[in-house]
């Protein structure tokens, strides 16, 4: 199995022999139980310490550990997406109360800036719900600039973050400095622990079959949801205000 393992070894600051064996895992994951500790250390050239090390950092008890929940994790979550024929295991933590907190936020910001970013993948959904809320006729902008949110349209502006891993340092960074000044956040992204969840007013996390895919080079059901959920979404709030799409400008 490949994967890029790029943002993990950020996030979890891994020397480069760390690298290379949780490289080696992930590519031999379907046989790694198999492997002792030493003969995964002996065929990447470490010692046993950078393989044990490895696991500490990524909060896994010891080698046993690590190996057998990534085996689930990367194998498991292939598995679920393909027994899985409803869309609501997609959501894994929906609920009424999170549905009823967006269309709070939403309605407390008819009249607010309204911001919404995403990188790579996420780029085009999240120009796709700025496109959908203009037509809603809110003030929503797709805007990099950092000097927006340091001196926003309006007093309380709303940030919509699209981010599969939740660690894109950029948009970390921007709902960290929302949050530090009382800005709204929504965020929509992938249904493990991340840094974005942190920083997020309200978080919606999505089932991930391919959780170190960051290229998005195999089948991924993260991305088409986004928009499935939030366009779901869009149908309570103008449900519970009684409205209707307006026609188009």
């Amino acid at each position: 199995m490949k994967a890029d393992i790029t943002k993990i070894c950020i996030k979890y600051k891994l020397t480069d022999s760390e690298e290379d064996v949780l490289r080696f895992i992930i590519e031999n994951i379907e046989t790694i139980e198999n492997l002792s500790i030493r003969s995964v250390s002996n065929t990447c050239y470490c010692s046993t310490t950078v393989v044990m090390n490895l696991a500490k950092k990524l909060k896994y008890k010891g080698y046993s550990e690590m190996t057998q929940k990534l085996k689930e994790e990367l194998l498991g979550k292939q598995e679920d997406l393909n027994k899985s024929n409803s869309f609501l295991h997609t959501f894994s933590d929906f609920s009424n109360l999170k549905k009823e907190n967006f269309i709070k936020i939403l309605t407390q910001h008819k009249k607010e800036a309204i911001y919404i970013i995403g990188s790579g993948f996420c780029e085009p959904i999240a120009k796709y719900i700025q496109d959908k809320l203009m037509l809603l006729r809110f003030h929503s902008f797709f805007t990099w600039h950092r000097e927006n949110y340091i001196n926003p349209h309006t007093e309380k502006p709303l940030l919509i973050c699209i981010s599969k891993s939740g660690e894109t340092s950029y948009i970390t960074e921007l709902a960290k400095f929302c949050k530090e000044h009382n800005y709204s956040v929504i965020s929509f992204t992938n249904d493990k622990n991340n840094t974005l969840k942190n920083f997020s007013t309200l978080t919606f996390s999505l089932f991930d079959n391919a959780v170190l895919d960051e290229q998005n080079s195999v089948s991924n059901s993260f991305y088409p949801n986004v928009l499935f959920l939030f366009e779901y979404l869009i149908g309570c709030y103008l449900e519970h205000h009684k409205l209707e799409i307006p026609d188009s400008y």
